[in-house]
């Protein structure tokens, strides 16, 4: 490929080494990267790789500070980091450290090794872990864990509940279900919890969330994939039935890794 216009061949390896240091940069996820404006990359490489000075980052020295500041700006076209934010919600019952749990830290760190997010986060611990009321669970999720417009959710069981509930009413960037269910399957915890005590809002969710992914297992021995599929026919999600999964207690989870990878790929 043809380097920027004006970068003879020597210069265009010049700039294949510019790029190489500008992945390096961003890859410590400095916050000056997440603080500068857009530039071009092509623009920024060609400024820099005009320069008859060798810039070094590292140096504070007046010489390399605007080259520097131009790296910074051409890393953020360069790397592949979205401005998309992952956020695991568990299901009831983590009284300990959230990551410790099923396959949540599993899948905090796949994503953070080898997916482009630009931040996941599974919560320390959870509120209320025990009986994961909604008016304590969906304004953490919002007001703590940050949910938003730039965020995809994966929540399971008690977590894809109140992820659902919380997209009745605020914009989320995706919603990846792991045994979500639609009533309190006459269960006193479950209806005390407060998410069934009123009609589901379908329609706001699904115009709210950017995309709907759904897992459920054939023989789950809490949740009947009829509850699944109720779930998945309201939502028009996109619906995977596994075999043999169980409640998705233990890691690995290939095809959640899978889709949450896909969908941060799709925005960079």
């Amino acid at each position: 490929a043809q380097g920027p216009a004006g970068i003879t061949d020597r210069g265009k390896e010049t700039c294949t080494q510019c790029a190489h240091r500008v992945r390096r940069l961003v890859a410590t996820r400095s916050p000056d990267v997440h603080r500068t404006a857009h530039l071009g990359a092509a623009a920024a490489v060609r400024i820099i790789c005009t320069r008859r000075s060798r810039v070094n980052v590292l140096r504070g020295s007046r010489q390399s500070m605007r080259a520097s500041a131009l790296l910074i700006m051409a890393a953020m076209d360069i790397s592949s980091t979205t401005a998309l934010r992952c956020v695991i919600v568990p299901g009831n019952g983590c009284t300990g450290r959230v990551a410790d749990a099923n396959w949540y830290g599993w899948l905090e760190r796949e994503l953070r090794r080898d997916s482009p997010f630009r931040e996941v986060v599974v919560p320390e611990t959870m509120p209320d872990p025990v009986g994961a009321k909604e008016s304590v669970w969906v304004p953490f999720m919002r007001d703590t864990l940050k949910v938003g417009a730039d965020t995809v959710v994966v929540g399971h069981s008690s977590g894809a509940v109140a992820a659902m509930r919380l997209a009745e009413e605020t914009p989320v960037a995706a919603l990846v279900l792991v045994s979500a269910c639609h009533t309190d399957l006459g269960d006193p915890g479950e209806r005390a919890a407060g998410y069934y005590a009123r009609p589901w809002r379908w329609d706001a969710i699904r115009a709210n969330a950017g995309r709907i992914v759904q897992f459920h297992s054939d023989n789950d021995p809490f949740i009947p994939d009829t509850e699944a599929r109720h779930v998945a026919e309201n939502l028009q999600s996109e619906y995977s039935e596994l075999p043999g999964r169980s409640h998705f207690f233990t890691p690995p989870f290939a095809e959640c890794l899978e889709v949450c990878r896909e969908i941060a790929a799709s925005t960079t």
